[in-house]
């Protein structure tokens, strides 16, 4: 079973399009994890306050 899996793996790092997309939802997901973060601590910056967070 694991040969079956590694050979789907290789196969789809071939695809320039798999690829592209999985760049884009890479960086698109660090990107609204770094938006998330920011928000927080603008948040805190203006309140002070770790209760304003959720």
């Amino acid at each position: 079973m694991g040969s079956l899996v590694s050979a789907a793996d290789d196969s789809l790092l071939r695809h320039r399009s798999f690829v592209t997309f999985w760049l884009a939802r890479t960086c698109s997901s660090f990107g609204f994890q770094m938006f998330s973060v920011a928000v927080s601590w603008q948040i805190y910056a203006i309140t002070h306050s770790a209760m304003a967070l959720g």
